[in-house]
């Protein structure tokens, strides 16, 4: 297969695949947390690349680098989209600092309890980038599985509320904490500051440059087509010089979304052309996922992570809610309504990876898709009996 073949291919893919979602109800919980985490496109991403039927070849896993890369983009820069800052200013202050908390403590937690364990003394066999990436995909909460349960039922407003808001934000904090890392990294790698700086600075300047050429040529008439090339192309243009520079592809878009939505006058009006092709693209992103799953891994890591990324979650949730204050606290643990990870928690792990390329986050990209299986079932059930009122 050619990888012009190829991109046909996926689109069809994805575009089957989104349409599918979108029909077909399912009642059983666990059946629909499958549906909605999206293993199904993840597992035909592996049985086409090289580790199986070797229809999609690693030659042409890695010339399809650069439109994956823009699918990548594409994620942050929707998160970016959808953050105004007038509109943020709607969310009592109590709410930012719940999700504040619940993602740095879940955070910083579970990287300490696997460092700690795993690379002390004879047991030190995972490197200290895995073990970073790895815990900051497991400190985001899946907005999926929240929004699922809204649809579906009759849900506690006040509760509901909250829990939309925090995976929201956090995957905001997320997107901002690989851009950290990955820059900290170039630092270490170049061994020159002055260099990683400059770096950064043309990347966050080609995306503010970006969003300032997308609201100076938009206008109340351009077509939904045009306004859609607009974006694609400038998206192009900062995802490339992320790539390039070796810095964050997810945070050069968020930015660039970000200005779009608080510069541009257009920006409802785009969302609601561009809405339209999300589910493909996030179809397209678990199709590149697969593509470039390993199966070797370390299972001690796999099972600690599962458990210690609960507990993580589990206190900070504690944490968090006591933060509210004495009126404010809701009765009873939400903390397993945000054990769920999602599509962003994959985009991080593959941010990282397109960077560096054979680098070992890799292998924990398995770890990442088997804990967001059975978490986030855990979470949709969790929350269809937490959140739903009871007639």
């Amino acid at each position: 297969m050619t990888s012009l073949l190829s991109i046909v291919v996926f689109v069809l893919l994805a575009y089957i695949g989104s349409r599918f979602v979108q029909k077909r109800p399912i009642q059983n919980t666990y059946l629909k947390s499958i549906a909605f985490t999206g293993i199904i496109y993840i597992a035909l991403g592996y049985l086409l690349s090289s580790k199986v039927l070797n229809i999609v070849t690693a030659e042409i896993t890695d010339q399809l680098k650069i439109v994956f890369s823009l699918v990548l983009g594409w994620a942050g820069f929707l998160i970016g989209l959808q953050t105004n800052i007038s509109g943020l200013k709607r969310f009592p202050l109590k709410y930012y600092r719940y999700s504040s908390l619940g993602f740095l403590i879940a955070f910083v937690i579970t990287f300490l309890l696997l460092y700690g364990l795993l690379n002390v003394g004879p047991m030190n066999v995972v490197d200290f980038h895995s073990l970073l990436i790895l815990s900051l995909a497991g400190a985001v909460t899946s907005p999926i599985m929240v929004a699922v349960v809204v649809r579906d039922h009759r849900v506690q407003a006040r509760l509901s509320h909250l829990l939309q808001f925090n995976a929201a934000f956090d995957n905001l904090l997320g997107v901002f904490m690989i851009g950290i890392i990955v820059l900290a990294d170039a630092f270490l790698v170049r061994e020159s500051i002055q260099t990683t700086i400059l770096y950064g600075l043309v990347v966050l300047l080609v995306s503010v440059a970006a969003a300032g050429i997308y609201s100076a040529l938009t206008t109340e008439k351009i077509s939904a087509e045009e306004n859609f090339l607009y974006i694609i192309g400038l998206l192009m243009f900062v995802v490339g010089s992320a790539l390039y520079f070796g810095m964050s592809i997810l945070l050069a878009a968020l930015v660039f979304g970000i200005l779009t939505a608080n510069l541009s006058d257009n920006t409802r009006r785009l969302y609601q052309n561009i809405q339209q092709i999300e589910k493909p693209m996030y179809v397209l992103l678990l199709i590149y996922a697969g593509l470039n799953l390993r199966f070797e891994i370390s299972y001690s890591l796999l099972i600690l992570f599962f458990l210690f990324h609960i507990l993580a979650k589990l206190f900070a949730e504690y944490i968090a809610n006591y933060s509210l204050g004495k009126e404010e606290r809701h009765n009873g643990w939400l903390g397993f309504g945000n054990i769920g990870m999602g599509g962003l928690s994959l985009a991080i792990v593959l941010d990282f990876n397109l960077i560096y390329g054979n680098h070992s986050t890799q292998g924990i990209l398995l770890i990442i898709i088997v804990t967001l299986i059975f978490q986030d079932g855990i979470a949709l059930q969790y929350l269809e009996n937490r959140l739903i009122k009871r007639k």
